[in-house]
């Protein structure tokens, strides 16, 4: 499965965005699109059927193939609609039920064995809308509910596979220079199971949201990037919380994850472009990041964070090969102290080391004053030197 690579990318995804990724306002230039963005992604696309009824163009036995030496993928759609709103907009609506089929020749390099996997999506309530131009496509869709089950088959067995989510939501947008796109899913489960295993795997969250955007091409100049991950309330089943911790020391509360970022980059190298043979483009440089909202909470404890730095591209020595950073960082932890206490108790913290541990936090943070299990931290870039709250590190 690690092996599909780019086929495996061209699945869920690309049905609900990527395949009209340069919409404009008829439905047979939307369809133009979506073949030739198709063909540059690296697809086959076959019909039984393409005709015009009305307002609408229909496509019948659409089947999208993608294979190079060691993957292959496959995924089939009966029917595919799409409808001139009569407002320089299309709407596009598909089959509730997609077969999809993949499988990999292995990669011996890596350890990597053959496999292949059997799948069907089944949405409900999926339209896409796409509008704007050529010049400027935008592609938004939304789902009542979008379910993934199939079985994956490698020489260790099979694995069954269940994927459901709920109120789905997001938009695409992919010019000749940048790319931007989010998405959001409401209440949903991934299950897995494996005869090696002796329970399934059942895991839960609240909501699952991505949204980026960069640019493409190289740029003169810094161009605004954005990057956003959040998942909520993020469940593991009890059998997998009874082997971690069988003493039942960890809470066992929903864990969540949120990295909202944004700030400024230079392209030196089109992502567009594909490299000559042993050329390694260069990475893009980092100007500025704003770390608009971070937050970690697990088992008890909970880590938040903000704040904004620049970065001085021609100091690379300062800090070790970085480009010298200048801004303010906080940083609030909760229930640290219990968590240590906790881990002692597992004993995956020797007691010896709890004193240490405690007294290393409080190098670079500062207690509340209440006395609760809450401390902060202010870390500050300036004069090409660091600084925690107050005290100079480097």
């Amino acid at each position: 499965m690690k092996n599909w690579k780019f086929g495996a990318g061209i699945t869920l995804g690309a049905l609900l965005m990527g395949s009209t990724a340069f919409a404009q306002v008829t439905p047979e230039d939307v369809w133009t699109k979506f073949q030739e963005f198709s063909v540059s992604s690296g697809q086959t696309v076959t019909t039984d059927s393409v005709n015009r009824n009305g307002d609408t163009l229909e496509v019948r036995g659409l089947v999208m193939t993608f294979e190079d030496p060691l993957n292959a993928v496959k995924q089939t759609i009966a029917e595919m609609n799409f409808k001139d709103n009569g407002d320089g907009t299309v709407e596009i609506t598909m089959s509730d039920t997609i077969p999809l089929t993949m499988s990999s020749a292995g990669d011996p390099s890596v350890g990597a064995p053959a496999s292949s996997m059997d799948m069907t999506i089944v949405q409900t309530d999926a339209v896409m809308k796409a509008s704007g131009t050529a010049d400027a496509p935008f592609i938004d869709f939304t789902a009542a509910s979008i379910s993934a089950k199939g079985t994956m088959t490698d020489p260790t067995g099979a694995t069954n596979i269940d994927v459901m989510m709920n109120n789905l939501a997001g938009g695409y947008a992919f010019t000749a220079n940048d790319f931007k796109y989010n998405f959001t899913s409401g209440a949903g489960t991934i299950s897995v199971g494996n005869p090696s295993v002796p329970f399934p795997i059942n895991i839960g969250f609240a909501e699952l949201t991505t949204d980026f955007q960069f640019p493409l091409t190289t740029t003169a100049e810094p161009v605004p990037f954005t990057l956003v991950t959040k998942l909520v309330d993020f469940t593991l089943p009890p059998e997998v919380w009874g082997m971690a911790d069988p003493t039942g020391q960890l809470p066992q509360d929903p864990a969540t994850l949120i990295i909202d970022t944004a700030g400024s980059i230079r392209l030196l190298a089109d992502l567009n472009a594909s490299p000559a043979a042993g050329e390694i483009p260069p990475p893009p440089e980092l100007h500025s990041l704003s770390i608009r909202d971070l937050q970690l909470k697990m088992v008890g404890a909970a880590l938040s964070g903000s704040g904004d730095l620049t970065f001085d591209l021609t100091d690379t020595a300062t800090f070790g090969g970085i480009p010298t950073p200048t801004g303010l960082l906080n940083f609030k932890l909760d229930g640290a102290n219990g968590l240590l206490e906790k881990l002692a108790a597992m004993g995956l913290v020797p007691e010896d080391q709890l004193m240490g541990a405690r007294m290393m936090m409080g190098m670079f943070a500062t207690m509340a004053a209440d006395g609760s299990d809450s401390m902060t931290s202010e870390v500050e870039f300036r004069d090409k030197g660091l600084f925690v709250n107050g005290q100079q590190l480097q």
